[in-house]
């Protein structure tokens, strides 16, 4: 939403042990990186809430402010719709439990996973974008679906979109997520015309989805190339049905 992260929760999470000061020395490591994170860009954690499970979790919940805030909803037929850079991230894991994806798609999936949408974000706000959103758990056709909410618009896909190493070879072994025929059903009719079923793919640190005018897409996508993304267009807003 172009905002600016302030405090947060977090929800801790140990594994159980018969050892009470393993579950203290894991806590302190996770506290410890949940700590550098936050400082790294200007936020505190305020609180939250510790617990020992039979396997590890860590949910954080972020609060900040926003002068002018992007929406997920306000997009216009004719706008086009660019994400800042490749999806499939449920594939790729799932292929690679399966052994279909090799170590070395994860290994390069990673430094992409850890670069952080701030600056991107930062840069579709100065270039006039008319809604965004980021492609989380509910995949690039369910967030999408969001965004036309409401409305009567529709969307006319291009005929390709841009994958992580890897995917493609996991698609065609017949890899899907496990959540992507929730997905499918959660999209609707606006994955229904997709090229590829990694549309409905739920995706870890997946890229920001846009809606920017014809007029401003040039300038969108090489303004987030210089900052290291890699930007495309994935599809075009419209009221048409067909």
């Amino acid at each position: 939403m172009g905002g600016v992260p302030e405090r947060a929760l977090a929800l801790v999470a140990t594994t159980r042990a018969q050892n009470p000061q393993l579950e203290a020395a894991e806590f302190q490591w996770i506290l410890s990186g949940l700590k550098s994170a936050a400082a790294h860009y200007g936020v505190t954690i305020d609180g939250g809430h510790s617990l020992a499970l039979g396997q590890p979790m860590v949910a954080v919940s972020v609060e900040g402010s926003a002068v002018k805030p992007i929406r997920k909803t306000g997009l216009a037929a004719g706008d086009c719709l660019v994400i800042s850079g490749p999806i499939g991230s449920g594939v790729l894991f799932a292929g690679f439990h399966q052994g279909v994806v090799p170590g070395r798609a994860i290994d390069a999936f990673l430094p992409r996973a850890l670069q952080s949408l701030a600056s991107a974000a930062a840069i579709a706000q100065n270039h006039g974008v008319s809604a965004m959103t980021d492609v989380t758990g509910f995949g690039l056709a369910g967030h999408l679906a969001e965004m036309c909410a409401e409305t009567d618009l529709r969307v006319q896909w291009e005929a390709q979109i841009p994958l992580y190493d890897g995917v493609e070879q996991a698609l065609a072994a017949g890899v899907e997520s496990t959540a992507t025929e929730a997905n499918r059903l959660y999209a609707g009719a606006y994955g229904a015309s997709a090229p590829s079923a990694v549309v409905f793919d739920p995706q870890t640190a997946g890229p920001l989805l846009v809606a920017v005018s014809p007029e401003g897409v040039e300038a969108l996508c090489t303004a987030w190339q210089e900052a290291g993304f890699a930007p495309a267009v994935i599809a075009r807003v419209t009221t048409e049905t067909s």
